[in-house]
């Protein structure tokens, strides 16, 4: 007896597709905090970065506790009394006049800003008590060099020898190296005999600080001339600017010409050092030089970058420390917090963009 056929199972219904999950603005905002926090951590993770970014912050709460009242007046104070007593409605600062109850907050705030800023600035100098260790290396590089013989003028082979370094700029390299080093001696001998950790009478300290100060403006002053060295001794600049790069490929272009050089077939990679980056499509693909001569303008660009904020740098360190070493002084207090603030502003901004970049933020 035959069997009945049976009948097809019915499919089963298509899956619905995924959901796509949603960031929630807490979720998102939870994420991109997340990401800053990241990011001043990997900022901070450096002695270096660290002592940027704590300088910056302490000439700033010093500028501000500067240019803050430093206490209320005496007429606002009771004005103040007057108000609350007339009508206790007015307790609350929101009503009573926005100038007068502005006043009073900042004047509570200017001392504490200014303690804030002393204890920073007592940090960064126990942070620094470990400076010579970063200095020690440079010491036994200078003194290994004044100890060894000098270098003959040619190489045994008769080959020309390498050309000697610029004497100036050695010389000035030696004296900030000296410098340093007598601040960083000097700032812990006086620090540690301010906390009476090293038996230093206060008038031997007083002597130790000001060689101190005197130290550190030599070397801000040589850093300057080692700046000023560096900008004469450097090369021109490349004649590859913006709007002429199609006048340089056309140049290029009838050379090779000139020459019998094909154009349809590339340079061999044996006479342009190319990169991957020299790869993609180029605006001119007839000048396969161009790439290389924009690589090395855009070196010499981060290399005059770098120098300008070396320079800004220590332009605005210089009248702080000449304000230090001169017994009268050279600048009001709210011009020497600013000018700290612009020297260690220039590298923190530097500082951030770089871990940015690092970051991948």
């Amino acid at each position: 007896m035959a069997s009945a056929p049976s009948s097809p199972l019915p499919s089963p219904p298509p899956s619905p597709p995924p959901l796509k999950r949603t960031n929630t603005p807490s979720q998102s905002y939870l994420s991109k905090t997340t990401a800053h926090i990241t990011h001043i951590n990997r900022l901070i993770s450096t002695t270096a970065n660290l002592d940027l970014t704590l300088s910056t912050i302490g000439y700033t709460l010093a500028f501000l506790s500067t240019i803050l009242p430093s206490a209320p007046a005496t007429s606002s104070l009771r004005a103040r009394k007057a108000i609350t007593i007339r009508s206790p409605k007015l307790m609350s600062p929101l009503h009573l006049p926005s100038l007068l109850y502005l006043r009073a907050r900042l004047a509570g705030a200017a001392p504490r800003l200014k303690i804030l800023s002393s204890l920073i600035s007592e940090t960064r100098t126990i942070l620094r008590l470990f400076g010579l260790l970063s200095l020690f290396p440079a010491i036994a590089t200078t003194l290994s060099t004044l100890l060894s013989p000098p270098d003959p003028p040619s190489s045994p082979n008769g080959a020309p020898a390498k050309p000697a370094p610029d004497t100036v700029s050695t010389t000035l390299s030696k004296l900030k190296l000296l410098a340093a080093t007598i601040f960083q001696v000097c700032e812990n001998l006086a620090f540690l005999g301010d906390k009476g950790i090293l038996p230093i009478p206060e008038k031997r300290r007083s002597r130790i600080w000001k060689l101190c100060l005197r130290a550190w403006a030599a070397y801000v002053f040589l850093e300057l001339g080692s700046l000023a060295r560096q900008y004469h001794l450097a090369p021109q600049p490349c004649p590859i600017v913006k709007g002429q790069e199609a006048q340089t490929a056309e140049r290029l272009r009838k050379n090779r010409l000139s020459k019998g050089t094909s154009t349809a077939s590339p340079a061999p990679s044996s006479e342009i050092n190319t990169s991957e980056e020299d790869k993609a499509p180029q605006r001119f693909p007839l000048a396969p030089e161009m790439p290389l001569l924009r690589r090395r303008e855009h070196a010499r660009s981060e290399e005059y970058a770098l120098w300008l904020r070396k320079t800004i740098s220590n332009a605005a360190y210089a009248p702080m420390t000449l304000h230090y070493t001169l017994p009268n002084g050279l600048l009001n207090a709210p011009l020497v917090s600013l000018c700290g603030v612009v020297a260690s502003g220039v590298g923190l901004v530097e500082a951030w963009r770089t871990t940015t970049v690092e970051d991948g933020d």
